[in-house]
């Protein structure tokens, strides 16, 4: 067959340059389709972690003193309990949507509790084993796990217009839980920041200072605080949401337009 072919491009000229294209995108598109079966632990799971075996080769890493706290995926926490009938807990960051573990009573079940994180990216933040399936599984051990979906913040004055350069307003945060939420401890310790998004969805960070470190239980924390827009955010217009970051960043307030410049 490869003869056959070959003698034909050879005596039709005319299509040599086109079938040259083909030839080069088929093998390209080969070698990335091999790249993703073989290295990629994260399409692995996305096509194959749909079963109950899936979840049961995941349930054997999990110890029995831990809960388990899936990375931006209500489908597998509830997949997760339907199958085991065991409490399971999505961290949605602001890379994904905002679900029912936003909005239920999952303090009661998983604040300061002992859990194991699983994640999906090799970002260097986790750990790795290989399940039986040998999927990969990236995970942290997190000791004291803290639950602040219902938490919430307003920036009263902040500017519709931002240059390059230090900035000060006055945020407000309601803590609505009866327990304190600490910062700045811990393996993934949890900071304050600014995230402006643009059109394109490009997300910029930016820390708040001083450092919060403390949010009481049940109460309304308020302070000056300032933020620097640096030169690595490009001119034009922006949300601007307030994040809290642990592990990843989540949101903790509505959106604002801001124009940079």
């Amino acid at each position: 067959m490869t003869v056959i072919l070959h003698e034909l491009i050879v005596k039709n000229k005319k299509y040599q340059k086109s079938i040259k294209y083909i030839a080069i995108v088929s093998i390209s598109l080969l070698i990335i389709v091999r790249f993703l079966f073989v290295f990629s632990s994260t399409f692995q799971e996305a096509t194959l972690g749909t079963g109950k075996d899936y979840y049961a080769s995941v349930k054997k890493v999990i110890p029995e003193d831990r809960k388990i706290v899936f990375f931006n995926s209500f489908q597998n926490a509830s997949k997760y309990k339907f199958f085991f009938n065991e409490e399971a807990f999505s961290y949605n960051s602001v890379y994904y949507r905002k679900n029912q573990y936003d909005l239920g009573e999952y303090d009661k079940d998983f604040n300061n509790s002992k859990v194991v994180f699983k994640g999906w990216w090799n970002d260097g933040k986790l750990d790795t084993l290989r399940l039986d399936n040998n999927i990969l599984f990236r995970y942290a051990y997190i000791d004291d796990y803290t639950i602040f979906t219902k938490v919430n913040a307003v920036i009263d004055d902040l500017p519709k217009q931002l240059k390059v350069g230090e900035h000060e307003v006055n945020i407000s945060i309601e803590n609505p839980y009866d327990y304190d939420i600490i910062f700045g401890k811990g393996r993934f310790p949890l900071t304050l920041r600014l995230l402006f998004q643009n059109i394109e969805e490009k997300k910029y960070f930016v820390n708040l200072s001083p450092s919060i470190e403390k949010l009481s239980g049940s109460s309304t924390y308020s302070e000056d605080v300032s933020f620097t827009i640096g030169k690595n955010i490009p001119e034009g217009e922006y949300d601007c949401q307030v994040v809290i970051n642990y592990i990843y960043p989540q949101y903790i307030s509505q959106k604002w337009k801001v124009k940079i410049q």
